[in-house]
């Protein structure tokens, strides 16, 4: 099979099976080769930035990915993140209309602490192509994270009333639910805020974050359940400080 393939196509077959083992540097390396047969390829741009941005930030502990904080990152992660950027900016001057881009742009501009950014390359995305359900929920979070619940609360209406959010992947849709839940929590619309994070929940009981959201959700609303929900995250994640407070 892997014979009729062209080079370019065994090279970025190569690239994401490096990515999958986590061999990040090789990956860059493969896209690096494709990048001098093809310099005008806006998506082999993209995908090399967002290589770099994954391994500016992302750690093996315990044998799970952790991301860093951006208060904890170096100054090599940092210029790895901004050589990065100048991926993107390439993809972006090769095709203005590369909501790809624009999206993985926000990701790494939210790392580098630029949420303000973040946000407007993020909304580009959405704009460029109003499908791009993983822009729109990256974008939830960054307004979550500007503090800025109604809007957030608003942009997963629309989101809600998008044909295409059944059929997305299931960890998006988790993710969606929970910044749903928790633009209701900070406009203290407990109740409805329990049913998005339950929608989470109903997708996957693994995940800790629905259960302490969910624990978070029963506690404002006084009932009771909340440490069950607690208990149930620390079951899953035992040595994450976070839930444990």
């Amino acid at each position: 099979m892997e014979e009729s393939l062209t080079e370019v196509e065994r090279l970025t077959l190569e690239a994401f099976r490096c990515i999958d083992s986590d061999m990040l540097t090789d990956a860059i390396g493969c896209f690096d080769k494709i990048i001098e047969l093809e310099p005008n390829n806006d998506k082999v741009w993209t995908h090399k930035g967002k290589t770099m941005s994954m391994m500016a930030v992302n750690s093996r502990e315990g044998g799970s990915r952790s991301i860093t904080a951006i208060e904890r990152t170096s100054n090599d992660q940092k210029r790895l993140l901004k050589e990065a950027l100048k991926c993107f900016k390439k993809a972006i001057d090769i095709n203005p209309k590369s909501d790809y881009a624009f999206q993985n742009q926000a990701l790494t501009l939210g790392r580098l602490g630029r949420k303000d950014q973040a946000l407007e390359s993020n909304n580009t995305a959405t704009e460029l192509n109003p499908n791009n359900f993983e822009a729109w929920i990256q974008g939830t979070a960054w307004l979550m994270n500007l503090k800025r619940a109604e809007e957030a609360y608003e942009v997963c209406k629309r989101v809600k009333q998008l044909s295409g959010l059944d059929m997305v992947d299931d960890s998006l849709k988790i993710g969606f639910f929970v910044n749903f839940a928790s633009a209701l929590v900070e406009l203290e619309r407990y109740e409805e805020a329990l049913v998005e994070i339950n929608r989470a929940i109903d997708l996957d009981d693994k995940s800790p974050l629905p259960w302490v959201k969910k624990g978070d959700i029963l506690f404002c609303l006084h009932m009771t359940g909340y440490l069950e929900c607690f208990d149930n995250a620390i079951a899953l994640e035992p040595d994450n400080k976070l839930w444990k407070e």
